[in-house]
């Protein structure tokens, strides 16, 4: 029994270490929708990077890049879905997954408007961050 248990938590150890390797941001302007994000991804075993200003994104490429971007739609000052498409016209920037999220009832439209790969409905629960993710961290 102790070489089974001891298999299964090298096993779930090891699928931690792989998640820590991937970076995801989560972009919002909304410090209380960032907090809950950022502790459901961590609790996960996920590395996360919260930005609550959607001006900063490409300052902060110029330090990393993050295998993934949750990124909100309408911001205080900038409109995610620009943020988005100017992610995907840039080449350095254009395969990284950015998945929309947004409390718009046309979420499929707003997600084409801004070529991203993906989108989340607000309010979201758990299960369908961790869905989305998973999906798209595995291209």
């Amino acid at each position: 029994m102790g070489k089974v248990h001891a298999f299964f938590s090298n096993y779930l150890n090891m699928a931690k270490i792989t998640k820590k390797s991937k970076k995801i941001w989560i972009i919002d302007d909304d410090p209380g929708i960032l907090e809950v994000i950022d502790i459901i991804l961590k609790e996960e075993g996920y590395s996360t990077k919260a930005i609550c200003n959607g001006s900063t994104v490409f300052e902060e490429l110029r330090k990393e890049t993050p295998r993934l971007i949750l990124l909100d739609v309408l911001m205080s000052g900038i409109d995610g879905r620009e943020i988005s498409r100017d992610l995907k016209k840039d080449k350095r920037t254009r395969d990284i997954p950015v998945i929309i999220m947004t409390a718009d009832m046309q979420i499929e439209e707003k997600a084409k408007e801004a070529q991203a790969d993906g989108y989340l409905q607000k309010p979201f629960n758990i299960d369908e961050i961790l869905t989305v993710l998973t999906s798209h961290l595995r291209r």
